[in-house]
């Protein structure tokens, strides 16, 4: 995946957390909020162990804009806990779609399934199905995290192709690193993150850039900002316990797009 791509997929991920009460904060007032400077006056203290921060059912819901105009929602689901080969794991869904209203100039449905490991929050098995336009793909990724290697395989229109890498180290994709930032890292003193490409595994930075306060149509909340200079992408993770993703801003070559949450069940 090309860095634009996760810019983008990132950026779709956490539309789904900001507006469940949808009233409200107007686009204008809303990208104000998201521009303020952040204000470094949050002592840094490490989560008392990983909880988990999520319940089984737990649903969080995103609008995408793409340069201020809402052009898709996403949809992030805990469906519980269960084993994989053995291992306990936490089971997520994840679906992404374009607008109705959209679908005539351009169609995008999106489903993965990932199999996180309970203990360190890294994926295991990947499961991800796209329907664009006309086209289908799917993709299945397997980590032998204990092997040390990751397998991929993607069915692109009847084509097959099969790529395998060495993993010195766990690594995130674009559905786990949601949840694994849930676990705020940079209280750990993390600085990077292992990210899996189609071209392998490439170190991503990960900067705490601070905490402010941050308007959604969710609702206002209190959030850390993380910053990644070099894929120009920025998050925000609520200081509440949930530690949810409530915003991403991304910037592409085509313009700024922004993911925010709408609404949580």
């Amino acid at each position: 995946m090309k860095r634009t791509d996760l810019t983008i997929w990132l950026t779709l991920v956490c539309s789904a957390l900001l507006c469940w009460s949808a009233t409200g904060y107007g686009l204008a007032q809303d990208q104000t909020a998201l521009d303020e400077p952040a204000q470094d006056n949050t002592a840094l203290s490490a989560p008392a162990g990983h909880n988990p921060f999520w319940k089984t059912g737990e649903k969080l819901v995103y609008r995408v804009e793409a340069k201020g105009i809402p052009v898709g929602s996403q949809v992030l689901t805990v469906i519980g806990e269960t084993l994989f080969e053995g291992h306990p794991v936490y089971h997520i869904k994840m679906e992404l779609s374009s607008y109705a209203a959209l679908r005539l100039l351009y169609k995008f449905h999106e489903v993965d399934e990932v199999f996180l490991d309970q203990a360190t929050l890294y994926p295991r098995y990947i499961k991800r199905e796209i329907q664009e336009k006309k086209r289908l793909k799917t993709e299945e990724i397997r980590f032998f995290i204990e092997e040390k290697r990751v397998e991929m395989v993607q069915d692109k229109n009847g084509k097959v192709r099969k790529k395998s890498f060495p993993l010195d180290q766990p690594c995130l994709e674009n559905l786990s690193i949601v949840y694994y930032l849930r676990s705020r890292p940079w209280y750990r003193g993390e600085e990077s993150l292992l990210f899996l490409t189609s071209d392998g595994p490439q170190v991503y930075n990960l900067s705490f850039a601070g905490t402010e306060e941050i308007s959604t149509p969710y609702r206002k909340l209190e959030a850390d900002r993380i910053e990644d200079e070099n894929a120009r992408i920025t998050v925000w993770i609520s200081k509440d316990e949930a530690a949810i993703p409530v915003a991403i801003r991304a910037t592409a070559d085509f313009g700024v797009i922004n993911s925010r949450l709408v609404e949580v069940e």
